[in-house]
């Protein structure tokens, strides 16, 4: 998503593999939907208030419906919901962070959401010759211990369903996942 939001702001086309994805795209994209000011974008990017200005008019120029669902989601006092229908209550004793807090839970929540989805779908479907091997998870992550000779069906199995019920929340939107086997967690990273 963070390629194709350079290309569109820009009118250019570079792959993921691309470093102005995570220079241009990521900061724009995630600093926009979060609620990020052009003074914030700058200090935090290293760039220019002119350039930080540039970059998140280009953003909304090119996703104008973003704006107007950033716009509403700024006026909410008591509460916003997930995609998936969950609601992610404000507090009314912490004001000040409840605009970045509106903005910001929907996506976050969300993802909350399709990882508890795919590790009970991964559970409940679980069919291998070994105990079930879920020993963490943390945001978009799912960490297995599991016997290395089947590791790589297992890897399929896991991103098959991660990959599954993203799509099946969010219609439209293409999830990829990626399994990585590793000897230990630090090469997972």
């Amino acid at each position: 998503v963070y390629a194709e939001t350079v290309n569109l702001m820009y009118q250019i086309d570079i792959d993921k593999k691309d470093p102005r994805r995570n220079e241009i795209g990521k900061p724009a994209f995630l600093g926009a939907t979060y609620g990020q000011t052009p003074e914030g974008l700058a200090e935090k990017e290293g760039i220019t208030l002119d350039e930080a200005t540039d970059m998140q008019e280009r953003f909304w120029k090119v996703f104008p419906e973003s704006a107007k669902w950033c716009e509403k989601q700024r006026q909410k006092k008591n509460y916003v919901e997930t995609a998936a229908g969950r609601r992610c209550w404000l507090n009314p004793y912490r004001e000040a962070d409840n605009e970045r807090n509106a903005l910001n839970s929907p996506h976050q929540g969300l993802g909350a959401d399709m990882k508890k989805k795919a590790l009970a779908a991964i559970y409940f479907n679980w069919k291998f010759d070994c105990p079930f091997g879920v020993v963490h998870e943390n945001h978009d992550e799912i960490v297995l211990d599991v016997p290395e000779e089947l590791a790589p069906e297992i890897a399929k199995y896991v991103q098959y369903w991660m990959e599954k019920v993203g799509n099946e929340m969010t219609p439209g939107v293409s999830h990829v996942a990626q399994a990585k086997i590793c000897s230990n967690w630090l090469e997972g990273k």
